[in-house]
């Protein structure tokens, strides 16, 4: 079980929303992710400033703002407004969500 970072996600993502939609937007993309990531409650992993990856909170997720061009979720923790960097999923988990964004002989 490895991880896949947000950007890549994205990339696969926007693949698919392509096919479906060739008018499909980075916003159409990062509102794809937000919304399935928050109603399967996928694990997700970020960095805030110089700390260690920590897993979010379901609400941060929930309440997150996703721009996987950036790898990155703007969120908040009460008051204060939070940039959490370098997100990353659960592969496996992203997997059993989006099985047509993976090629099922391609490693990842």
């Amino acid at each position: 079980m490895g991880d896949l970072l947000l950007k890549d996600l994205g990339h696969r993502v926007g693949g698919v929303l392509i096919q479906e939609n060739p008018n499909a937007t980075a916003r159409d993309v990062n509102l794809e992710i937000a919304d399935k990531v928050a109603h399967n409650n996928l694990a997700v992993w970020g960095r805030w400033n110089d700390r260690a990856i920590e897993a979010l909170h379901r609400q941060e997720v929930e309440s997150g703002r996703f721009d996987f061009q950036k790898s990155e979720i703007l969120t908040s923790n009460g008051w204060n407004g939070l940039t959490y960097t370098d997100v990353k999923l659960v592969t496996d988990e992203v997997r059993a969500v989006w099985p047509e964004a993976f090629d099922d002989s391609e490693p990842v």
